[in-house]
């Protein structure tokens, strides 16, 4: 059986419709049902608000702070690691987060609106990571982790960068790493790969963003703390993604920093 870009691009976007839900509470907001879990498995569940101003904002009403802090994780002035990594994702993804209010949020408009929304929900997600970090004396994300051997390596990269799809997207990727031949490495962390839910998105954003940037994509899969428990779950995955990329955990990468390197 013959297997085309077009027939899985029409597949993944018809399940895409289906499991999403929108639906309008009152004139001027809608409620969305995404099919993506938070770190208690439940749906996230996003707000868009039309302004007077003719913008629109999308939020997450602060259910997504008042989650964690509902698992005894802090986000008081004193919880300064934990509001620096906050403040990381905000940059990053280009969204706003409020400590008073609890929300994280994004400001738009009808045109750019599928764009800010998936940026929307890739902070929300990267947020809910911190719920697997180490108890209040955590000291790094696992991104500070990559950028650490990345460094201690002497490997040349530029942190958190965009990358425009033919959707009209912009597909973030933590990393991109030089090398001669002009094709970069783009790197994607994943701190907690036994939620597969990452992993989907990760397969998502690059095949995005490979219909527009050429080059060798690559994954980390963060097994500090804990074991890979779907490795060949993940392996599948990727054996049927319609764009190549490799995916390493962080164990293999330290063995062999050669992976990350500007060699081509």
């Amino acid at each position: 059986m013959a297997l085309t870009a077009s027939e899985l691009e029409k597949t993944y976007f018809s399940w895409l419709r289906d499991k999403y839900t929108f639906s309008d509470l009152s004139s001027d907001v809608v409620k969305i049902e995404t099919p993506f879990l938070d770190s208690e498995f439940d749906d996230i569940v996003l707000y868009a608000q039309s302004l007077k101003s003719g913008k629109i904002v999308i939020t997450d009403d602060g259910w997504t702070i008042d989650n964690l802090e509902s698992m005894g994780i802090s986000f008081s002035k004193r919880a300064t690691t934990r509001r620096r990594l906050l403040d990381e994702i905000s940059v990053s993804f280009g969204v706003d987060i409020s400590f008073e209010t609890k929300e994280i949020s994004i400001h738009t408009t009808l045109n750019d609106f599928p764009e800010a929304k998936h940026r929307l929900l890739l902070a929300i997600m990267r947020a809910n990571d911190l719920a697997f970090l180490a108890p209040a004396n955590v000291k790094a994300s696992f991104v500070d982790d990559v950028r650490d051997l990345l460094d201690e390596n002497r490997i040349l990269y530029t942190p958190s960068i965009l990358i425009p799809s033919s959707q009209g997207l912009a597909v973030h990727f933590d990393f991109s790493i030089p090398v001669p031949d002009g094709n970069q490495k783009l790197l994607r962390t994943i701190s907690y790969p036994n939620n597969l839910n990452n992993m989907k998105i990760a397969n998502y954003d690059i095949n995005l963003a490979s219909r527009t940037r050429k080059a060798k994509y690559i994954v980390i899969l963060n097994d500090i703390k804990k074991a890979l428990t779907n490795k060949p779950v993940l392996d599948a995955m990727v054996e049927d993604s319609d764009y190549p990329f490799d995916i390493h955990s962080f164990t293999d990468v330290k063995k062999d920093p050669s992976i990350l390197t500007n060699a081509a």
